[in-house]
């Protein structure tokens, strides 16, 4: 659709534009790890969101920061010190069992993704 539009300035992103790579997880670190490249650096981010299925959603952030002047670094130390607190991505130890909280608005496929 850009193509077929004169004027109007894209901003690509995305895991393959951004050498991104979804890094290991285990029982002591089960959050969303990655490292991506981003004007010449690599960037490992520590996410507190549960899920690979994000993993696209973290480049396209650091798009958008990048385009408002947010610094990479800036942009990276936020989605690292974001806790998600709305039934999307969360992860909640109990006593005796560890809860994926993915609820919010679900649908077949987010659900699916959860799973």
């Amino acid at each position: 659709m850009v193509e077929e539009r004169d004027g109007l300035q894209t901003i690509l992103y995305g895991s393959s534009l951004q050498n991104a790579k979804i890094l290991p997880i285990d029982e002591k670190n089960p959050y969303l790890r990655l490292s991506i490249e981003s004007q010449g650096h690599t960037y490992l981010i520590q996410t507190h969101i549960v899920g690979a299925y994000n993993a696209e959603n973290i480049p396209a952030a650091i798009a958008v920061g990048t385009e408002f002047g947010v610094s990479v670094q800036s942009a990276v130390n936020a989605i690292e010190e974001f806790v998600p607190v709305n039934n999307r991505s969360q992860l909640e130890k109990t006593g005796t069992n560890v809860l994926i909280k993915d609820a919010y608005n679900a649908n077949p496929t987010s659900m699916a993704a959860a799973l």
